[in-house]
């Protein structure tokens, strides 16, 4: 049986991209503003993917760590600016 690319850490990226849209839109004027973050944190998400390629050697697990490095980094920042925001 063939694998398909695993593309799920570019998707995880994107939506994390989205999902902050969606919470700011009453601030934001136009959906065109999250084009540049989008294409920031994708390329973010596939140079990490790529790096983690080079020593794994194996697609799906690069995939994996992929994601979760890049879910545990996003979180971190994201508990960051909510405790500066409360403190």
């Amino acid at each position: 049986m063939r694998k398909l690319f695993p593309f799920y850490p570019l998707l995880l990226g994107v939506i994390w991209v989205l999902v902050t849209y969606q919470s700011n839109k009453q601030i934001l004027p136009d959906w065109t503003v999250i084009i540049s973050p989008a294409l920031v944190v994708t390329g973010i998400v596939t140079a990490m993917f790529l790096l983690t390629q080079l020593f794994i050697r194996d697609w799906q697990k690069s995939a994996l760590v992929t994601s979760v490095v890049f879910n545990l980094v996003s979180c971190t920042a994201m508990l960051g600016i909510l405790l500066k925001l409360t403190a």
